[in-house]
């Protein structure tokens, strides 16, 4: 599931551009719903992001618990770009992307998707 989540996350990466906020919050927001959803076995996807948000406040899982808060940035941020209409600097959509990146690698259980090892040095 978070193989899958990175390579989605990478094939959306194309839609961050300039006038394209919406579009590209709805894709990788909904990635990372989805990654939520079978990661922690969370109703996610049919709740919004409040619901979400008070249901994990009220009990969210242990080894979720220390990444509330940048989720809570994140979901609001997208939210932001998908009903407010406000349109997102590409800076910030970077960062909202780079967000997810990091989320689904802090809180993954597979070890196939580990940070690659930098090269040894030559001697």
């Amino acid at each position: 599931m978070e193989a899958r989540a990175l390579r989605e996350l990478e094939e959306a990466r194309p839609g961050l551009r300039e006038g394209n906020a919406r579009e590209f919050s709805l894709r990788i927001s909904e990635i990372l719903r989805i990654y939520m959803e079978a990661r922690f076995s969370l109703p996610v996807v049919q709740r919004t992001t409040e619901e979400f948000l008070l249901h994990l406040r009220r009990s969210s899982p242990p080894d979720l618990s220390p990444h509330l808060e940048q989720l809570d940035r994140f979901l609001n941020l997208c939210d932001q770009a998908k009903f407010a209409r406000e349109p997102l600097t590409l800076s910030e959509m970077e960062t909202m992307w780079l967000s997810a990146q990091a989320f689904i690698h802090q809180t993954s259980t597979a070890t196939d998707i580990q940070p690659e090892a930098s090269a040894p040095s030559p001697t």
